[in-house]
């Protein structure tokens, strides 16, 4: 394991890693309210949405299997940076993609590298003191826990607004 103790934790620091982590997991369930919008934009039927949210989990089980152990062989900061930087980019692209094929490949794409949460989590503990370890790490998941609660309720309103796409260019922009 590596040790990145240049940093000092404190509660603050912990709530910009929440919200980072929350902000980040949130991208696994944009898409949820938006299926039928979505599918009808593609004109396909409303079921046939089901398959991004699959093709998104999916790709978020392969990433929590193959990419979040690398933190414990490389520094964390970096692997966050790399993911969310990936992130970025199939946020993009599921905001530009021209088909359901498209979008779906981007989805799956944009699962495996939203892993970052569970990258920031350990690290965040990592860098606590004994003693308040519990409570860093407990600000850090009440984060997660709200980036999908919020990611949900935000997307709607954002699509309902200005479109589906745009829920991805803000959630990049973010």
């Amino acid at each position: 394991m590596n040790s990145e103790k240049a940093v000092q934790m404190t509660t603050f620091l912990a709530g910009l890693f929440a919200i980072c982590s929350g902000l980040a997991i949130g991208n696994l369930y944009w898409a949820q309210p938006l299926l039928v919008q979505i599918t009808n934009g593609f004109g396909l039927s409303a079921a046939s949405g089901g398959l991004l949210i699959t093709a998104t989990q999916i790709g978020y089980a392969i990433g929590i299997l193959f990419i979040v152990p690398l933190g414990d062989f490389v520094r964390r900061k970096r692997l966050i940076s790399i993911v969310m930087a990936l992130s970025v980019i199939a946020l993009i692209s599921c905001a530009l993609s021209p088909s359901f094929i498209i979008l779906s490949l981007s989805l799956f794409s944009m699962g495996i590298v939203t892993i970052s949460g569970q990258i920031i989590l350990p690290l965040a503990g990592d860098l606590s003191k004994e003693e308040e370890r519990g409570h860093i790490v407990g600000i850090v998941s009440s984060g997660i826990t709200a980036g999908i609660l919020f990611s949900r309720f935000a997307s709607g309103i954002i699509a309902g607004l200005w479109g589906w796409r745009s829920v991805y260019i803000i959630a990049a922009v973010l």
